[in-house]
């Protein structure tokens, strides 16, 4: 009888050896907004700031990420203004 029980808890190990491969998941998700805005004189400001969430949980255990940029471009208005001559 003590042979069985330690063949059963040899073939369990075994089995749990076996099926204990590397798993990994990994979630992410990412949002981006764009502004812009043009005032009187014509000048114009684009703001896009985008943000990844991201988690990952594997053997080594749960990891997060959260990462956030923030880009702003600024632009003159390049018309000009010309008087008629006439």
């Amino acid at each position: 009888m003590k042979k069985k029980i330690l063949a059963l808890i040899l073939a369990a190990a075994m089995v749990f050896t076996l099926c204990a491969c590397e798993v990994s998941s990994e979630h992410t998700a990412t949002t981006t907004v764009t502004t812009s805005k043009t005032d009187a004189d014509g000048n114009t400001t684009t703001q896009t700031v985008t943000n990844e969430i991201g988690i990952t949980a594997d053997q080594d255990g749960i990891h997060t990420k959260n990462e956030t940029t923030n880009d702003v471009t600024q632009a003159a208005d390049e018309t000009e203004e010309v008087e008629d001559a006439g």
